[in-house]
């Protein structure tokens, strides 16, 4: 257990001072503005921190690393064992091997994955987990289920947030085992012991759309709770703005339920690719490309765009999340900038009072308004 620690907020920087199994010494992370706040150690990793108990000889996993200041002081705590911090953010992750490096936690590693129980084998006694309060409640569920796939038998899991975030989830945490608690102000640790996952049936609940555009009408498989009449909005004006000189390669990145490389399939002649962070969203694209006869595609969990070759794609749908950060966008801007061909177009809707298009016109030659809808518009662009 970390029994002292206090913090010190720097301008990109944040100093941190620990007392691990006896012996004080203090840490320094560079920070991210634009990525976590200034202060980037949150209240919430404190309380983890000060409450996470661990044997010298334990195996830890801890989640969503951020800048890597739980996992290099927990790393530390289990001198004689191991940590692996996880991050399914390709910045983040660099910026956690980095303050792994800096800091010399020689125990710990890093590893970029968006699917626990795919990359990781069940070999942990230990997990820690501070959920993104801008990751949507399903996530946060599937990330717990996942972590809960991957521990020992006789492990301990910790999950420290906000206490408005945690209500939310205590019950669905007590399926996995017994739960102890620690409370500060106002964050909330909670211990389970043991935790064993429940059945997944039913895990994701979801329903079946329908919708129809240029008279060509599709079915779709979506997330109940994540889904709302907003996406299928991004999907129509998207769709409505693909043409293709036929047999293109297209892209619908941040692709979700897959709705708008669908409709551009069924309307056009391309070979869509749909590219997602989220894994779990790999089966229900899939079925919804078979269920509407889409051939000839292919589905990808990453993180952007930047791991396909330059010049790759005629087309690229992109969608701007409302709640992905500003130099997320930009990279994956840059990025669809660099893959697209050479007389190639990017369609990226987005809010009409956003940084967007002050990102597109330093990028892209030119930039149009194709259309606009209340609060968003869809910009067609090209180099």
């Amino acid at each position: 257990m970390v029994y002292y620690l206090t913090m010190k907020s720097l301008p990109f920087q944040v100093k941190l001072n620990a007392t691990t199994g006896g012996e004080s010494r203090e840490y320094s992370f560079k920070s991210t503005h634009g990525i976590d706040s200034a202060e980037s150690v949150k209240p919430e990793e404190v309380l983890l921190l000060k409450g996470t108990d661990l044997e010298s000889t334990s195996a830890v996993l801890n989640v969503d690393s951020r800048i890597g200041a739980v996992g290099c002081v927990l790393g530390d705590e289990v001198s004689a064992g191991r940590l692996m911090m996880t991050e399914s953010r390709a910045r983040q992750s660099l910026v956690s091997e980095f303050n792994r490096r800096k800091n010399s936690v020689e125990n710990a590693e890093v590893m970029l994955t968006s699917d626990l129980k795919e990359d990781l084998l069940r070999k942990y006694d230990v997990a820690t987990y501070v959920p993104r309060v801008s990751d949507p409640d399903h996530v946060i569920r599937q990330k717990i289920f996942e972590i809960s796939e991957v521990l020992r038998d006789n492990s301990q899991l910790y999950i420290a947030s906000d206490k408005s975030t945690m209500s939310k989830f205590e019950g669905f945490l007590e399926q996995f085992g017994n739960i102890q608690e620690r409370v500060q102000g106002d964050y909330r640790l909670l211990e389970v012991d043991n935790p064993e996952s429940p059945r997944n049936d039913g895990f994701l609940q979801t329903k079946m759309v329908s919708h129809s555009m240029k008279g060509v009408e599709a079915e779709f498989k979506v997330i109940e709770g994540f889904f709302s009449a907003r996406q299928m909005n991004a999907v129509e004006m998207l769709g409505r703005e693909v043409e293709s000189n036929g047999d293109e390669k297209l892209l619908d990145l941040s692709s979700g339920f897959g709705g708008a490389g669908v409709f551009a399939s069924l309307l056009e002649d391309v070979n869509p690719v749909f590219v997602d962070r989220n894994n779990y969203m790999k089966d229900i694209v899939a079925e919804n490309c078979r269920k509407n006869s889409v051939e000839n595609y292919n589905i990808y969990t990453e993180d952007g765009a930047e791991n396909f070759d330059t010049a790759a794609f005629d087309l690229i749908l992109y969608r701007v999340m409302s709640q992905d950060d500003k130099k997320l966008i930009q990279n994956d801007l840059e990025n669809c900038r660099r893959i697209l061909k050479s007389d190639g177009e990017i369609l990226v809707c987005h809010k009409r009072d956003s940084k967007v298009p002050s990102y597109l016109k330093m990028l892209f030659d030119d930039v149009e308004v194709k259309r606009r809808e209340v609060n968003y518009q869809v910009s067609a662009c090209v180099k």
